[in-house]
């Protein structure tokens, strides 16, 4: 199916963040594909972001700048304000992966049934490394940046759990939705950046991977080896690590 033009409400959300909010409200306004409606999201930043905000208004539908609850707060408010039939989440640091991402989805073959799309991910590390990172449905590997989904799932599955401590609720809204709605495009959609808030945190990652068992992508055993695993890298001194590592009966 060609879907045409339908319009696409982008959400950024930032705090204290100006560098980073540049980048994706560059990258935002520099996409061909026409029918955009560009949301951003201050959670009231000390460094200058109104600024920037200020700086590309006109290219900008709506705006808030405001004290919130976290980063699913803050997304919360964004869908709220979207008049837009899909919803992509472009947060600041992140950004498309060419000014023709969204023009080169929607003038694909997609299945009557899509009401979600997904593309592997550029994950752009600390260190300047870039990897491809796959995404699957079928694993729970579905990435926010690298995600366009009809605002209408919300009606149905609910918004983002803005309660702590949970800061997975993306995980948890994709997993909710039934795999035949899910479409994957091979067009990558979004280059992300790793240093994000949550990524480094042990918390973070112990809470995809109950969720990944919770929904049926891994087993128990796989839940147990990876928990395991996650918490010896974080109480394990490096050197300890690496001769563990070099153990190959001992998969890590």
């Amino acid at each position: 199916m060609n879907l045409k033009t339908p319009l696409i409400s982008i959400i950024t959300i930032v705090y204290n963040d100006k560098e980073g909010l540049e980048k994706t409200i560059q990258s935002v306004i520099s996409q061909t594909y026409a029918n955009i409606e560009y949301i951003v999201i201050d959670g009231g930043s000390s460094d200058g972001c109104v600024d920037v905000i200020r700086k590309y208004e006109s290219k900008i539908s709506k705006w808030v700048s405001e004290p919130d609850n976290g980063i699913f707060d803050a997304m919360n408010k964004g869908i709220k304000l979207a008049s837009g039939e899909w919803l992509n989440m472009m947060n600041a640091g992140d950004f498309f992966y060419s000014n023709d991402v969204l023009s080169n989805v929607f003038s694909g073959d997609i299945p009557n049934t899509t009401k979600f799309i997904y593309s592997d991910c550029e994950m752009r590390f600390p260190n300047g490394n870039k990897v491809i990172w796959k995404a699957n449905e079928a694993t729970g590997d579905v990435y926010h940046q690298a995600s366009i989904y009809k605002k209408e799932l919300h009606d149905e599955f609910g918004y983002y759990c803005a309660k702590k401590p949970l800061i997975m609720s993306d995980v948890l809204f994709f997993n909710l939705i039934p795999s035949v709605l899910y479409h994957h495009t091979s067009q990558i959609i979004a280059s992300y950046d790793m240093s994000g808030v949550s990524i480094e945190k042990i918390s973070c990652r112990v809470q995809i991977t109950c969720l990944k068992y919770i929904f049926h992508k891994i087993s128990l055993t796989e839940l147990t080896k990876r928990v395991l695993k996650f918490y010896l890298k974080t109480v394990m001194p490096k050197k300890c690590w690496d001769i563990l590592k070099s153990f190959k009966r001992i998969v890590v």
